[in-house]
C-alpha cells in the first residue's frame, strides 16, 4: 500500500477502525498525538486499502476484532466526525 495520504502508522490504524465502523479509544500523551489521531478520523480508505490491511493482518496472525464483536453497540451508518 502506498502512503499517498502521508499519514502515520497510528493514523492508519485509527482510519482502519473508523472505516470499519468502530470508534477506537486511544490514549495520547502529547498534543501532537491528539491532533494526528483526530485527523485520522477523516481519512477515507478505499476498499482495496482495507483489503490489503486485512490480508496483512491475516499473514501476521493478528486478530481483527471488528464491528461484529460490538454489533449491538455500533450504528449501521457511518458518521463523519469533525473536530
Amino acid at each position: 500500500m502506498r502512503n499517498e495520504n502521508r499519514i502515520t502508522v497510528p493514523q492508519v490504524a485509527i482510519a482502519f477502525c473508523v472505516n470499519k465502523g468502530i470508534v477506537p479509544v486511544c490514549g495520547c500523551r502529547k498534543p501532537k498525538q491528539v491532533k494526528e489521531l483526530a485527523e485520522a478520523t477523516n481519512v477515507v480508505l478505499t476498499k482495496k486499502e482495507i483489503k490489503i490491511l486485512e490480508l496483512s493482518a491475516d499473514k501476521a496472525n493478528a486478530r481483527i476484532m471488528g464491528p461484529d464483536l460490538f454489533r449491538s453497540f455500533v450504528k449501521k451508518e457511518k458518521r463523519n466526525l469533525s473536530f
